[in-house]
């Protein structure tokens, strides 16, 4: 298993090139699984093509019994059908059994949204008529009108912005463009 969580590693950094983070993420989401299926059964059945979905499902149960919360027992369950498709793809076996696994229910919380007093308040917090000011407000304002993450508007460049067209290009989460 240990190979097979290596190779994936090496591909997310040099093919995906996922971020720092993520690759950390991974490689523990994956080691813990290992730890896990390698004291649960027998040294002759503890490489990924062993496993099957009652391992996986077994492990699910193991991390809520941990209260482990939903949402990262399915980003641990995301992890490992990534491995598989990974695996899959490169041979090393013949299906995929996270598939066969269904996502944990997530508990629907609604978002916190800012109230118009508590916006304005914001918006009024850097004061002055000097250029810190000046920016602190026009990042207030960015951040408040078009919902960008802070590390997004952090991340933007002057090749990302035209005044002329009022648009600026910002680079997301994997990547994406918005």
């Amino acid at each position: 298993m240990e190979d097979a969580i290596r190779a994936f590693v090496r591909f997310l950094e040099t093919e995906r090139g996922a971020s720092p983070e993520t690759i950390r993420a991974y490689r523990s989401d994956l080691r813990q699984f290992s730890v896990f299926v390698n004291q649960r059964t027998s040294e002759h059945a503890r490489g990924p093509d062993a496993v099957d979905a009652f391992a996986i499902r077994a492990y699910l149960g193991w991390l809520d019994k941990r209260k482990e919360k939903k949402t990262s027992m399915a980003r641990k369950l995301a992890v490992l059908r990534s491995l598989y498709r990974f695996l899959m793809r490169e041979g090393g076996v013949s299906r995929n059994p996270a598939k066969e696994v269904r996502t944990p229910k997530q508990p629907q919380t609604l978002p916190r949204v800012l109230t118009k007093d508590d916006a304005e308040a914001l918006m009024e917090c850097p004061d002055g008529v000097g250029l810190a000011s000046l920016r602190d407000r026009a990042i207030l304002e960015t951040l408040y009108s078009t919902g960008a993450r802070v590390g997004e508007l952090v991340a933007l460049n002057w090749d990302d912005v035209s005044l002329q067209d009022g648009i600026a290009r910002l680079q997301g989460k994997g990547r994406k463009e918005r």
